[in-house]
């Protein structure tokens, strides 16, 4: 079974974590991923936002996505796009774990 075409493709979707480039800019659930100079269709889609909400340790909208090789794209500026409320949010790609990615605080 873990030699199945969707688990093993290179361009399976993946998780990854999204934050704005600009902190005052939010995005919403459900709002497609574009490359950065992609026009504004679904032909163009790499992604979806899967979850998002604010965070008062980030300071900013965070989220997470489900992306075309996510785990290649750490960094990577994006635009999350909401076709529906015609919504375009400058972000960027990076890893999902947000608050404490190495694990110190449990060791306190």
């Amino acid at each position: 079974m873990l030699d199945r075409e969707g688990l093993v493709a290179e361009d399976r979707p993946s998780l990854v974590g999204v934050v704005p480039l600009d902190p005052t800019t939010t995005f919403r659930t459900g709002s497609h991923i574009l490359k950065k100079d992609d026009a504004a269709t679904l032909e163009n889609d790499q992604g979806y936002v899967s979850s998002s909400g604010f965070s008062p340790h980030v300071g900013s909208t965070i989220g997470l996505a489900l992306v075309k090789r996510a785990h290649l794209r750490h960094g990577e500026e994006v635009v999350v796009w909401n076709g529906l409320r015609k919504e375009f949010t400058a972000a960027r790609l990076c890893d999902p774990i947000f608050v404490d990615p190495a694990n110190e605080k449990l060791h306190v």
